[in-house]
């Protein structure tokens, strides 16, 4: 549900963070040097 408390991340958010971080610590992210090397890889 959409909320206009931005002082308070919801839970979407708070989950993102969670999965954000968890991929820095495993060191399972990737990094792309421009947004046409982001999208490619995301239709690939």
């Amino acid at each position: 549900p959409l909320s206009l408390d931005y002082k308070r991340p919801n839970e979407e958010s708070l989950r993102a963070i969670r999965e954000t971080r968890e991929m820095i610590a495993s060191g399972s992210s990737e990094s792309y040097m421009t947004g046409r090397d982001l999208i490619e890889a995301a239709l690939a």
